[in-house]
């Protein structure tokens, strides 16, 4: 018996270079599974988002994220892709027909903005469960010559006390339990803080983003915005500075009560500013 390693070409952050080597970063793996003897045909370097790939290997070597599996079974390209990416916060993708990755992360900036002036047929969902106390994870320990170890990770405000409630969770191919812990938090907080599915239409604009983007969404069915325009004509001071904006929508205002708009321009999609409140129907904004 042995313990066995990958090697194949790794993503060195020092040098900027892809080094052939032994590896359990996710992201080598991913290129690994496109171009090793495991596929028919691999693939070549254009085939492949390597500048993501690179990217993703920075964020799993700064989080500790791993992949480890003894694979001995057949299984479709996308199937392991997506078991690979799993260990690293990520979900395989196509874009502008390269193979990539989409990390579930936070962004830096939103986008787009999705309103019903550039969007149809929108509709909502809300899932109503029942999150357990916390998991139970079974996994291959490293730390412990890799035999068969449980991890329990539990919801904030539970623990071995007084958590009464849990599920298994299964983390194919993650065989630290530091990293067990973190990805079973990861999985507790999509629970928690994606109960809600928008899903909407839109023309070719839907081009300016894709997966893993962030962008808003101002909507009266959401009850999310108070109105949603277009910019008919600008107003500058002597300066340059903007004063006020012509709306094609007429919006109210109440006195009292402080305001904002949003303004997408072809240079920034989320442009915010605040509005002198002038209590009334307007087309305005000052």
């Amino acid at each position: 018996s042995g313990i066995v390693t990958r090697v194949c070409p790794d993503w060195d952050t020092a040098t900027q270079t892809w080094i052939t080597r032994v590896t359990q970063n996710p992201a080598s793996l991913f290129r690994f599974v496109l171009q090793g003897n495991g596929m028919a045909s691999p693939l070549a370097d254009d085939r492949i988002d390597l500048e993501a790939l690179q990217d993703w290997h920075e964020f799993c070597e700064e989080k500790g994220f791993k992949f480890n599996q003894v694979r001995d079974y057949s299984a479709s390209v996308w199937d392991t892709l997506r078991d690979v990416c799993l260990a690293g916060r990520a979900a395989p993708a196509m874009v502008d027909g390269k193979w990539s990755v989409v990390i579930d992360r936070e962004q830096d900036a939103p986008v787009s903005v999705i309103t019903p002036r550039n969007s149809f047929d929108f509709s909502s969902e809300k899932f109503f469960l029942d999150p357990p106390h916390g998991w139970r994870i079974q996994f291959s320990n490293e730390n412990q010559d890799y035999g068969t170890d449980e991890r329990r990770v539990y919801r904030d405000g539970y623990n071995d006390d007084n958590a009464t409630k849990f599920e298994s969770l299964d983390l194919l191919g993650v065989t630290d339990p530091d990293q067990i812990y973190k990805l079973g938090r990861w999985r507790i907080a999509q629970i928690l803080n994606q109960p809600e599915r928008w899903t909407f239409k839109q023309d070719m604009e839907f081009l300016t983003y894709r997966r893993g983007d962030w962008i808003k969404i101002a909507h009266d069915v959401m009850i999310v915005g108070l109105a949603q325009g277009r910019v008919k004509s600008v107003v500058s001071d002597e300066n340059g500075a903007v004063v006020s904006i012509e709306l094609d929508e007429e919006v109210i205002m109440e006195a009292g009560k402080t305001y904002g708009v949003i303004i997408r321009t072809l240079t920034d999609p989320s442009l915010s500013a605040q509005v002198i409140t002038e209590e009334g129907a307007t087309k305005t904004l000052v």
